[in-house]
């Protein structure tokens, strides 16, 4: 079997933002968007939610293919399977618990998703009905300017900047050809031809419409023909200046369809951008709209103690679609002053926090006297600014959400998450808190130090972890959290994608995954960056291993001694078998338990009795166990024990 594609028309794709995203000009660059819809996050490590179609979707293929990316990689949070229906109770763009974004399987879906999640970035086709341009028009989202690869300026989308697209710093280029793929020719002289011939005629009828609209578009014979629609409601190839070069879609090459005429027509013509143009960024509703939650009437509340409806914090019941003040219009911007307003930044953590302990009480009855949109008046809706994981409600888990990936330092526009996490607890100790925010315990029994920010080592659920997602803990950094860094430094992310199964490497350790690289930046997870510097490496291990559970190398049961226990934990899984982890031996983190584990315990336990040796010690440590007999000192008394250890 040959499959034939019949060429129809050229469709320009938008990119769409909600307007809590922020982009405070809608200037987005095709670098921004490779990061966003490969990996679910910003260059800058922003986790944002990044919408996309399935990977069946025709203008999935186009945007990613003219924004510089394989398609097949485009995944952006990578949450979920297809879906191509909304179910409140199986999958729904609505906010709530099954609040999805990902592999939508239709643009209104993916429109909606984009609509409702106040964090979310997505793409659909420009023209016609019920797409961008209407939308945009209605205030349910915003279209983005665009700096194409190889560009210097953001370009907006317009008729004429479609058609003559020759310069990448003027010309939009988003989009890609719409085609009927067939089984079989459309010809009735070809060699493999179509085996339904009714169907074979009807796109043979739409191409010489086509056609003929091409050499004659002013005909009137021409008009309410099917050419003449795709030439209004969309583009033709011919009237395009450069198309995608096959070889390399990001550049565009001269198109030899070019028909003057045609492309003049168009300019001239009724055209739905020439009657509707793309609205100017913001100047709709330029904090959006109130999201749609789904009723769960009947099986409890939602944070705010609603149903459905939102409250704002003047006390006025606030429905779905209501057009948003401007106090609501940044997700996540709590620290509502001066300088600060309309911006999301580790800044706003002190009074996120403060809010989340008490919402209702957060900014109570302040109008900040903006424009009120549908509301009546410019009171912060919590809930609204508050909820980014999108389940409909502001509580702990939005918290997680912004310390792990919007804490973006103010000066260096890049994300800390370890000072997120910090600030956090700092902010929990300051109102009161213990400065444990989210309660985490230490496998070792080591007691969490407040205002330290460690819950950033809880990284991992006893399911699946999806990079770019949502974050994920259980409460306890065990052995669990350091596997799972372990696989992502190893390349077990792109191994596991790949069906592959790395081999044996004791220098596991000395990978460097570096954030600013793409292809690292595919294959890993930011969420195990400890120290702020948009690494995962070996340091990182090390913060969660030595400086927060106080272990060391060799510690595989996490008792906070290294002794013969964990020396014949080791030894008992000694095997070619891959899948290992920390408790059972894997000290090196290559996945399998081989004798460069033992020799990796010896060594650590090496070191730490020569870095004791001859120290004063005294309970609980005794010298990181390292004085034996409790004398009070490490010496030769103890070597017998080391011994019997090794």
């Amino acid at each position: 079997l040959t499959v034939f594609d019949t060429e129809l028309a050229w469709v320009p794709i938008a990119i769409i933002a909600n307007q809590g995203v922020g982009l405070s000009s809608g200037n987005i660059s095709a670098e921004q968007t490779q990061y966003l819809f490969v990996t679910g996050r910003m260059p800058s490590g922003e986790n944002l939610a990044a919408a996309t179609r399935d990977s069946g979707s025709g203008t999935r293929n186009a945007a990613m293919n003219t924004l510089g990316m394989d398609p097949s990689w485009a995944r952006g949070d990578n949450f979920g399977n297809k879906f191509d229906a909304e179910s409140d109770t199986v999958a729904t763009t609505k906010t709530g618990k099954n609040h999805r974004i990902n592999n939508c399987g239709g643009s209104g879906i993916m429109e909606n998703a984009v609509q409702y999640s106040r964090l979310a970035v997505g793409y659909t086709g420009l023209c016609s009905a019920s797409r961008a341009n209407e939308d945009a028009r209605g205030g349910k989202y915003e279209i983005c300017s665009v700096k194409n690869v190889g560009g210097s300026a953001y370009v907006r989308p317009t008729l004429d900047n479609i058609l003559n697209n020759s310069d990448v710093n003027t010309g939009w280029r988003i989009g890609g050809n719409e085609t009927f793929a067939t089984v079989g020719s459309t010809s009735t002289s070809a060699t493999y031809q179509m085996s339904n011939l009714y169907a074979a005629a009807y796109i043979n009828n739409i191409t010489a419409s086509i056609a003929d609209f091409i050499s004659s578009p002013g005909l009137n014979a021409n008009y309410n023909m099917p050419g003449e629609y795709l030439a209004n409601q969309y583009f033709l190839v011919a009237a395009i200046d450069t198309i995608p070069s096959p070889t390399a879609p990001t550049s565009f090459i001269v198109n030899a369809k070019l028909n003057q005429s045609l492309q003049d027509w168009v300019a001239a013509s009724a055209h739905e951008l020439t009657n509707t143009p793309v609205p100017a960024f913001g100047s709709v509703k330029p904090s959006g709209i109130v999201p749609v939650r789904v009723n769960i009437a009947g099986s409890g509340t939602y944070s705010d103690g609603r149903t459905s409806t939102y409250i704002d914090n003047g006390g006025n019941v606030i429905a779905a679609g209501t057009t948003l003040s401007e106090r609501n219009k940044v997700a996540g911007d709590f620290n509502y002053t001066g300088s600060e307003k309309h911006k999301r930044n580790i800044n706003d953590i002190a009074k996120m926090v403060q809010a989340v302990k008490n919402p209702r009480a957060f900014e109570q009855n302040v109008n900040h006297g903006g424009y009120y949109g549908g509301q009546v008046g410019d009171y912060v809706i919590t809930e609204v600014i508050g909820d980014f994981d999108g389940d409909g409600n502001f509580v702990a888990a939005d918290i997680r959400y912004f310390a792990d990936g919007l804490a973006i330092d103010a000066v260096s526009g890049k994300l800390n998450r370890s000072e997120g996490f910090l600030k956090v607890d700092q902010a929990d100790k300051a109102t009161g808190g213990s400065g444990n925010y989210f309660n985490t315990t230490l496998a070792t029994g080591r007691a969490y130090d407040a205002n330290s920010g460690w819950s950033k080592a809880d990284i991992i659920t006893d399911v699946n972890v999806t990079p770019g997602a949502n974050p994920v803990a259980n409460g306890v950094i065990n052995a669990k959290d350091i596997d799972w860094m372990y696989r992502v430094l190893r390349g077990g992310i792109k191994a596991a994608a790949l069906g592959q199964t790395p081999s044996v490497n004791p220098n596991v350790r000395s990978n460097v995954l570096d954030w600013n690289n793409l292809d690292d930046a595919a294959v890993m997870d930011l969420s195990c960056d400890m120290n702020g510097d948009l690494l995962v490496n070996a340091e990182d291990i090390d913060v969660v291993v030595i400086d927060i559970l106080g272990a060391d190398y060799g510690d595989v049961n996490l008792d906070g001694a290294i002794n013969a226990a964990d020396r014949d934990i080791i030894t008992a899984n000694i095997s070619s078998s891959y899948g290992k982890g920390w408790a059972d031996g894997d000290i090196n983190g290559d996945g399998y338990v081989t004798a460069d584990d033992l020799e990796m315990y010896r060594m650590t336990l090496l070191a730490t009795f020569s870095d004791n040796w001859l120290a004063s010690c005294s309970s609980p440590s005794w010298c990181d166990s390292m004085d034996y007999n409790h004398s009070g000192t490490v010496n030769f008394a103890d070597f017998a024990t080391l011994a019997q250890n090794w």
